[in-house]
């Protein structure tokens, strides 16, 4: 159906527009069959601290990637990564519950991503220091 849930180790996010115009963060839910990873949890927490409205569903690459303006991954070891691009083997549509393939670099970090990231790092060293 298109929906990107995760990858082996990582929880899938976009950042999109909304109906509104104002971005939102967009998530697989547990209910969707994704682990409820504590990387995800944090980020899910600074988007909220951020003002970043939230929506817990499965970004759609097939109807929705023209509202995607950003995306990332996240584990409990790199943090988060920029996506730069995702796609298919040739001839398999999306439609097809078929592995996808993604590419990261640090370089085209979104403006987004990168309020996320920041805010992610300081609170990760705000629960290091805390008893």
């Amino acid at each position: 159906n298109g929906g990107l849930l995760e990858g082996l180790t990582t929880n899938f996010f976009v950042v999109r527009a909304s109906e509104d115009t104002a971005q939102e963060v967009q998530t697989a839910a547990p209910s969707d069959g994704v682990l409820p990873g504590v990387m995800r949890n944090v980020v899910l927490h600074c988007c909220e601290q951020l003002g970043l409205r939230v929506v817990e569903r499965a970004p759609n690459i097939v109807h929705e990637r023209e509202l995607w303006e950003e995306a990332f991954l996240t584990n409990a070891v790199r943090i988060i990564r920029p996506v730069l691009s995702i796609s298919k083997p040739k001839g398999i549509p999306y439609e097809q519950d078929e592995a996808v393939h993604i590419s990261f670099s640090y370089e085209d970090i979104g403006p987004t991503t990168r309020r996320i990231w920041q805010a992610v790092k300081v609170e990760l060293e705000r629960r290091a220091i805390e008893p």
